[in-house]
């Protein structure tokens, strides 16, 4: 009797971790704090490379009398790959964590202003004729000084138009980096691995069937979960139909040059079903001083 109630203490113990969402904090960090502490420090102050960044803006609803979509997570979960981070969101960060029970972003939400960078970088592209403007954007942007001839970050998209908009529909978010000692023209670090043309990462970009069957999956290596139906929603860490694998970005860089890096995510036509990039506590590397 005593390990049947030993095997079932540990069996809720491990499912309830399972089920354990993310926490979302708002005022723990000032965005400074947020770029200077979590991001290249993983939490802790002082970290050594807070002497390179600097020039720090960012925008969001909170901005225009509406809903803040920065902020800070820790997590728990082990079905979701990062422990902590920064979060940017077309819509309400208070309203992320899981499970996934309601659908994030509506009519009725007070829309904020789009980001023109974006929506000319995708209509460039020509791979969504029915775009007519970008909403809601919330961008985060910065300098720095690479230490290195590398520099790299981790990052999650997730997506409330998993599912019913997956084919056709999906908002869309860009890492624009610009080398601006030497003046060359801004790359987007947010590309779908081993595409052979300029593939941004969205919803239609990857997937693979299991939120909508009638849909063809793309890139689906790159999908991470699908937080739709009774088991999955409630085990979600986060409350988003679907989700990627963490990835990484990364770019060949020039030491001691400048860069600025601008990362940026909209709703595409409307205000509704949101979506958010999970970036890793701790992951941009741009290289260390040799002491």
């Amino acid at each position: 009797m005593k390990r049947i109630l030993l095997s079932l203490s540990i069996f809720f113990l491990f499912a309830k971790s399972f089920a354990q969402p993310i926490t979302v904090h708002t005022t723990t960090y000032t965005v400074p704090q947020l770029v200077q502490d979590v991001l290249f420090g993983n939490g802790t102050a002082g970290s050594a490379c807070v002497g390179t960044i600097n020039n720090i803006t960012w925008s969001t609803g909170s901005n225009f009398g509406s809903h803040n979509g920065i902020g800070y997570f820790t997590n728990t979960n082990p079905n979701f790959p990062l422990t902590n981070g920064v979060i940017l969101s077309t819509g309400r960060i208070d309203q992320i964590p899981g499970p996934n029970t309601q659908q994030l972003g509506g009519f009725g939400d007070q829309i904020w202003p789009g980001d023109n960078q974006l929506f000319n970088y995708i209509n460039s592209l020509g791979i969504d004729s029915g775009l007519t403007d970008y909403n809601d954007a919330t961008i985060l942007e910065f300098d720095f000084t690479p230490l290195t001839d590398q520099m790299s970050f981790d990052f999650l998209f997730a997506s409330e138009e998993y599912g019913t908009f997956q084919c056709t529909f999906s908002d869309a978010f860009a890492f624009f980096l610009t080398n601006t000692t030497a003046g060359t023209p801004a790359v987007n670090l947010a590309l779908v691995p081993g595409t052979v043309t300029e593939t941004p990462i969205s919803v239609t970009t990857i997937r693979d069937n299991s939120n909508l069957p009638t849909c063809d999956a793309a890139n689906p290596a790159f999908f991470g979960s699908n937080n739709e139906g009774a088991a999955a929603a409630a085990a979600a860490a986060i409350d988003f139909n679907g989700q990627t694998v963490l990835m990484t970005a990364n770019a060949t860089v020039i030491p001691g040059n400048t860069y600025h890096i601008k990362l940026v995510i909209a709703d595409r036509n409307d205000q509704s079903y949101d979506s958010a990039v999970f970036l890793g506590g701790g992951s941009f590397n741009i290289g260390t001083a040799d002491l």
